[in-house]
């Protein structure tokens, strides 16, 4: 089998993060929150307020004109105690459809350059995360440019919980089921988390873990396979 190029939305920022910054070059933020911790992500909501008048936002974040508030999440990974690397990601509306902004294409030509897409998620309020589901948003729009058609999925979760995301993984599997994309139903994976389970360097200590991990890839490698002997890879 041909290696198979693999897209994770918890790894975004890496990808696409060099178009980003040439994107906004006159955007510099000063501030004194919290940085994601080295090798680590998360996600931020930025509250904006755009001024009577403003029709235009001064970078994407699909701020609202005429004196309104609105939230932009930013992705983030640290890169060193003092930098992180973000991503602006707007909320998605259908008014955008006739006119992407460039950080949403690159978002869509990142997962249409891959083979299949691994959603690795945590649980909020029996729900995945909304940065997950506007990420997905945006990637199965404008109609009839779906990014996800046809193309592979799997999930893991994890959570503090016992149940381990297993509400949040059929949430997710609604919405993909919708998007078209053939999923890996079995194996599933719900994943308690506990202290040092993963290590900062990745390595997984728990034995048993390890080897379910493996065999899920195994697993989904497999499964993606099969799905492009009977739907061929477009051209």
């Amino acid at each position: 089998m041909a290696p198979i190029r693999l897209f994770l939305p918890a790894i975004l920022a890496v990808l696409i993060a060099p178009t980003v910054a040439s994107a906004q070059g006159d955007e510099i933020q000063v501030y004194d929150g919290g940085l994601a911790k080295v090798k680590q992500f998360n996600l931020t909501l930025h509250n904006n307020f755009t001024p009577n008048g403003i029709k235009t936002p001064a970078f994407p974040g699909g701020v609202t004109p005429d004196g309104s508030w609105n939230g932009v999440p930013e992705w983030a990974l640290g890169v060193t105690k003092w930098l992180e690397a973000g991503l602006y990601l707007p909320l998605y509306s259908y008014d955008y459809d006739q006119d992407f902004p460039n950080v949403a294409k690159d978002f869509k030509s990142a997962i249409g350059a891959v083979d299949a897409v691994l959603f690795v998620t945590p649980e909020y309020n029996r729900s995945i995360p909304g940065g997950l589901k506007n990420a997905i948003d945006w990637a199965s729009r404008p109609y009839g440019k779906n990014s996800f058609a046809r193309k592979p999925s799997a999930i893991i979760g994890t959570s503090t919980g016992k149940i381990g995301t297993a509400v949040a993984q059929q949430h997710l599997r609604s919405i993909l089921a919708f998007c078209n994309s053939p999923l890996m139903n079995s194996i599933e994976a719900y994943i308690q988390f506990e202290n040092d389970v993963i290590t900062d360097d990745g390595r997984v200590t728990n034995p048993s873990t390890e080897a379910f991990l493996r065999t899920f890839m195994v697993e989904f490698a497999a499964f993606i396979g099969r799905v492009y002997t009977v739907l061929p890879r477009p051209q």
